[in-house]
């Protein structure tokens, strides 16, 4: 087994263990007194094992003639499994789009482009959403009497109202943008370039019904976009 199949079973595992150490008191459930200090010293192992990979796959692309920053990034994409890379960036990127909201600043539109906003339509069902998380945390906080479970709950809670407002404000300041060479300013290629197809609407309709005999098509048919 290599180091970097090694290190993401390990990181695996560690992350259930640590969940299942942090219910089990919760729970009630009362753990062995030497038990919390072993799974301390094996989450410290399982990092100093990710470092230690990250290091090596760091060097070994600086061997290949890499840049420090080609380098470091291309460690992180070996180490690191794709979707767990997304969902990471994923949330940074929600995260940094609140700040953006909040300065009310943009991404993606230069200066002289058109931001076409979308976001009109799903304002209400957003702070729908908003307000519901909202009535859950405080309704748990209310009803749970296990010390342990609320503040656990109350985290997990107020972590998701701040990603609901994340969410709007990602779709707030990431508008469409339009700029003089046509839509999309964030494109690399002028829209001269884009590929595009002549679509018909078919003859008679989506039925897909045939006419009857002596009868005409409908003036609708024929119709190209």
């Amino acid at each position: 087994m290599s180091a970097l199949r090694a290190a993401r079973i390990a990181a695996a595992a560690v992350i259930p263990g640590e969940l299942l150490l942090a219910v089990c008191p919760a729970a009630g459930v009362r753990l062995p007194g030497g038990l919390p200090p072993a799974a301390e010293l094996l989450v410290c192992a399982v990092l100093l094992l990710q470092a230690w990979v990250l290091r090596s796959l760091y060097a070994a692309a600086r061997a290949r003639g890499l840049t420090p920053r080609e380098a470091r990034r291309d460690a992180v994409r070996a180490a690191v499994p794709e979707s767990v890379r997304r969902l990471l960036l994923h949330e940074l990127r929600a995260i940094a789009s609140l700040g953006r909201w909040t300065v009310r600043r943009t991404h993606g539109v230069r200066p002289g482009d058109l931001a076409a906003a979308y976001t009109g339509p799903q304002t209400a069902m957003m702070y729908g959403l908003l307000f519901v998380s909202v009535i859950e945390t405080v309704g748990l906080a209310v009803l749970i009497p296990w010390p342990a479970v609320h503040r656990v709950l109350l985290v997990l809670d107020v972590y998701g109202v701040l990603l609901v407002l994340a969410l709007h404000a990602a779709c707030v300041t990431r508008p469409h943008g339009c700029g003089p060479t046509g839509p999309c300013g964030s494109a690399t290629e002028p829209c001269s370039t884009w590929p595009s197809r002549r679509t018909r609407w078919p003859r008679y309709g989506w039925s897909g019904a045939t006419p009857r005999a002596g009868s005409s098509p409908s003036p609708r048919t024929g119709c190209s976009t």
